[in-house]
C-alpha cells in the first residue's frame, strides 16, 4: 500500500488509496458527462481506469465488455417481456 495516499475511515474501516479516490473523481467526472450528453459511460471509463493505471488494458477492457453484456441482456430480457404484456404479442 500507498503510505502517502492512505485514509482510513474510522467507521467503515476502510481504507481509501490515492487510486480508489482518483477513481471515484473520475467516476464522478464521467457521470456528469454522461448525464449531461447521454453518450455511454463506458466509452469514456474505459480509457480514463487505463489512463488511471488501474489494470492493464486486456483487463479493463474485458471488464467493460463483461459488465456490458450482462447489463444489455438484462435489458433486453425487460424490454421482451414489456412489449409481449403491452402489446399482446406472443413468442414464436
Amino acid at each position: 500500500m500507498h503510505d502517502t495516499a492512505q485514509l482510513l475511515l474510522a467507521a467503515g474501516g476502510f481504507e481509501i488509496t490515492g487510486l480508489g479516490v482518483k477513481t471515484a473523481i473520475a467516476g464522478f467526472l464521467v457521470g456528469i458527462v454522461v448525464g449531461i450528453t447521454g453518450m455511454g459511460g463506458g466509452a469514456l471509463m474505459t480509457p480514463a481506469l487505463i489512463f488511471l493505471g488501474v489494470g492493464d488494458a486486456a483487463t479493463v477492457v474485458t471488464a467493460d465488455l463483461t459488465a456490458a453484456a450482462v447489463y444489455k441482456t438484462g435489458g433486453a430480457a425487460v424490454h421482451w417481456r414489456e412489449v409481449r404484456r403491452t402489446c399482446g404479442w406472443r413468442a414464436g
